[in-house]
């Protein structure tokens, strides 16, 4: 006997997978940066405004408990203080990557074998300036979507052993 998987696991699944995948697109646009600007600029608005909407509308789906306003029980409790301290660990290894990826971007810059010209292009103050925004931002969006992502997939564990109430 085969048991159907309820719509809200279903969903909540769903926005998982599509804000995974908004917030590589956003890691690949800061990537592509000095390589293809124009892609670059085009691509980053357009996934940091679909990984944002897949952060709200999971937080919708979890009943907003990530950012709690009324009183939790006790299981409630447990599972946003787990949250929490997943997504501090997240927002900690971010920090330290956008770190190491603007130290050895600025390094590479520094010393590549590029025609002059085009590194002095690639290093203008302004362009520097948008490539930081862009790490700043998927850090940004990377943290609300770890914890909402760390509670729907505990929620989701629950209803499926549970048998979805």
């Amino acid at each position: 006997m085969a048991t159907t998987i309820p719509a809200s696991v279903s969903r909540r699944k769903r926005l998982i997978l599509a804000g995974d995948i908004f917030l590589g697109l956003a890691i690949v646009a800061a990537a592509l940066h000095f390589f293809a600007l124009g892609l670059s600029n085009l691509l980053w608005p357009i996934a940091g405004i679909a990984a944002t909407m897949c952060t709200t509308w999971l937080r919708q789906s979890i009943r907003h408990l990530d950012v709690p306003t009324t009183e939790m029980d006790e299981y409630e409790l447990r599972l946003h203080t787990d949250a929490r301290d997943k997504g501090l660990k997240t927002a900690l290894a971010t920090a330290i990557v956008l770190f190491l990826v603007a130290g050895a971007t600025a390094f590479g810059l520094r010393f590549s074998g590029a025609e002059q010209v085009a590194v002095e292009e690639a290093t203008s103050g302004a362009n520097i300036a948008i490539f930081f925004a862009k790490l700043i931002y998927i850090q940004l969006l990377w943290i609300p979507f770890a914890v909402a992502k760390e509670l729907a997939n505990k929620l989701n564990a629950d209803e499926l052993r549970g048998g979805g109430n």
